[in-house]
């Protein structure tokens, strides 16, 4: 019987760590139940050891709201999750995760299952307790026998696609999508939230308050530094690689612009005054109203002055050679109010 909507003995041996091909499917008990009279099972009584006792309890869920069954949660007496399955939307494959609680919570959690209520104890009993037929209103159907019991000389069933896969927290999000085509959940990108120097006014010691979560709140401090190019870079995403994050376009030794994300984005990147903490305002530059268009005129003023563009060498001097027994030299430098003659 095809995934997914309904169980067989085959599903519930993968969901139950039990390998179908040497025959341990064909010891399990099982019924299925219609608890909530939708016309599908949604729980499902396990008898792993074959003594007539319910050993897991199998609750089905239709996660992605498709009108079919595509989540399948094993508890225990205690309320325990002992596995999870979840359809591969693209094989429709089961995939089962088993004896991880971190990831069970993880993908509970990523289907808005965190406060799904386990089955109750009452259910892990016999098959022929009136229980069972007193609260759901039949004893249910026995689950189908899609695998027969090993024949001798025979070989194994074909088990090929009815691996068991585990994983670690890390890799529980190959199991968190949805239907084909869902969408997926937007991406968070760090972002720096304030920039402030920590040196008491020298600039030496910038950090950069990042928000990891899009809430608006630095969530850690990153230490940024600055290049011989005017480039500040920091490690924000915490990849173990630098992202320039800011610029001095002029080198004059304060902040011109900030890439509040360091990706390069035009839309990301703000103007200095938007991003610098307060009391470091020594860190921003102004741009056109700050000073340094007046200290580009002086700076202008004073090479001119020092190249003596204005200033003709010696050109003015005069020696007078007249009989003037003082032998008087007249100096005119250029005409300037310093040309008095002395004797």
């Amino acid at each position: 019987m095809a995934y997914p909507g309904i169980l067989d003995l085959q599903a519930l041996a993968k969901l139950n760590d039990i390998d179908p091909a040497a025959g341990g499917a064909a010891a399990i008990g099982s019924r299925s139940i219609d608890a909530d009279g939708d016309g599908r099972p949604d729980l499902y009584l396990v008898d792993t050891d074959g003594d007539g006792s319910v050993d897991g309890v199998v609750r089905a869920v239709d996660a992605d709201g498709d009108g079919i069954n595509d989540t399948f949660i094993q508890y225990d007496e205690k309320g325990t999750v002992e596995s999870i399955g979840r359809v591969d939307p693209a094989t429709g494959a089961l995939d089962v995760v088993y004896e991880q609680p971190d990831a069970f919570d993880e993908i509970l959690g990523s289907l808005g299952l965190a406060d799904l209520e386990s089955p109750e104890e009452a259910l892990f009993t016999s098959f022929e307790d009136p229980y069972i037929v007193d609260t759901y209103g039949t004893s249910g159907d026995e689950v189908p026998e899609v695998i027969a019991p090993p024949v001798a000389d025979e070989p194994p069933a074909e088990a090929a696609d009815l691996r068991v896969t585990e994983v670690d927290e890390n890799e529980a999000a190959a199991l968190e999508g949805g239907a084909a085509g869902a969408e997926a959940p937007p991406e968070v990108v760090p972002r720096i939230v304030e920039i402030e120097d920590r040196s008491g006014g020298e600039g030496s010691s910038l950090w950069a308050k990042v928000d990891e979560d899009a809430d608006g709140l630095a969530d850690n401090d990153v230490r940024i530094e600055k290049t011989s190019t005017g480039t500040y870079y920091g490690d924000i995403n915490k990849d173990g690689y630098s992202e320039d994050v800011a610029t001095d376009l002029d080198l004059d030794g304060r902040i011109d612009t900030v890439d509040t994300t360091g990706r390069g984005s035009s839309t990301d990147t703000v103007g200095a005054d938007q991003i610098v903490e307060p009391g470091s305002d020594h860190l921003v530059d102004h741009g056109s109203g700050d000073d340094d268009d007046a200290g580009a005129v002086e700076t202008a003023a004073d090479d001119e002055a020092s190249s003596g563009t204005d200033y003709d060498a010696g050109s003015g001097t005069e020696i007078d050679t007249s009989s003037d027994s003082g032998g008087s030299v007249d100096t005119d430098s250029g005409g300037s109010s310093g040309g008095d003659d002395t004797v």
